[in-house]
């Protein structure tokens, strides 16, 4: 009877464990937080390589449902970087390949208002790189990530990831315009105001920066341009293009 009952016992145990199959660890909030800084610095070293693993570890990641827009928003902004890159390495087919992954409808109904606002954020930053790779739609591309944009400012207007976007739609489009420049000065003082909170400021820092120092540079104001760059380079030291640009003003 004992033996009967064991070898009943095994069976069950056998069972469930061939119903359930193996359990999969769930990506925490804090692995998803390492892999956009992974995402962000990859970017401002030209890693594409890093980037990809990030973007690939993103789309791999099993999460919580409280966590879906986190991996989401995280996972569009690793895309739009890589498009980015790609574009600017004038590799328009991939660049365009990222971007429309990005564009990809996503459910966004229970995302929190900050979230949702990032989340239409990122669609138009992804709208604008299609616009530049994709000419013959460029039109199209431009109304929609104008749309996205529109819904991102109603939804969360002091969000300093959208005002970054906005700021970065601008110089991506219009680099020499007062209205841009205007633009990435709003932005890089909203993160300025919370840099004594660097973890809250999320993404986009340097990179407000650095454009910022960029168009003081085009301007012909060196002061300006080196305080701009040398504080972008404080926050990401290994950012390519703001070494780049502080090389170019040393041999001035």
């Amino acid at each position: 009877m004992v033996h009967k009952l064991r070898h009943y016992q095994l069976l069950m145990m056998f069972a469930l464990i061939c119903f359930c199959g193996p359990t999969v660890a769930q990506t925490s909030g804090e692995e998803l937080s390492d892999l956009v800084g992974r995402v962000e610095y990859s970017f401002y070293a030209g890693d594409s390589s890093t980037l990809k693993q990030a973007i690939d570890a993103l789309e791999k990641a099993e999460v919580t449902n409280g966590q879906k827009a986190m991996q989401v928003n995280y996972l569009n902004f690793g895309r739009w970087k890589m498009a980015q890159l790609l574009a600017e390495r004038k590799q328009g087919g991939d660049a365009g390949e990222y971007a429309d992954k990005c564009t990809d409808s996503v459910e966004v109904k229970k995302f929190s208002k900050k979230a949702k606002a990032e989340y239409e954020a990122l669609q138009a930053a992804c709208y604008a790189v299609l616009a530049d790779v994709r000419f013959v739609r460029a039109l199209l591309y431009h109304s929609s990530m104008e749309s996205h944009l529109e819904k991102a400012l109603k939804l969360d207007p002091k969000n300093l990831q959208v005002t970054f976007v906005l700021a970065w739609t601008k110089a991506y489009r219009e680099p020499s315009t007062p209205e841009t420049y205007v633009a990435l000065k709003q932005s890089v003082s909203a993160f300025a105001e919370n840099a004594g909170r660097l973890q809250d400021t999320g993404w986009g820092y340097a990179e407000a920066l650095y454009l910022q120092g960029k168009t003081e540079l085009a301007k012909h104001d060196a002061l300006a341009a080196r305080n701009s760059l040398e504080r972008a380079s404080v926050i990401a030291p290994d950012y390519v293009a703001v070494q780049a640009l502080l090389k170019q003003l040393t041999v001035r």
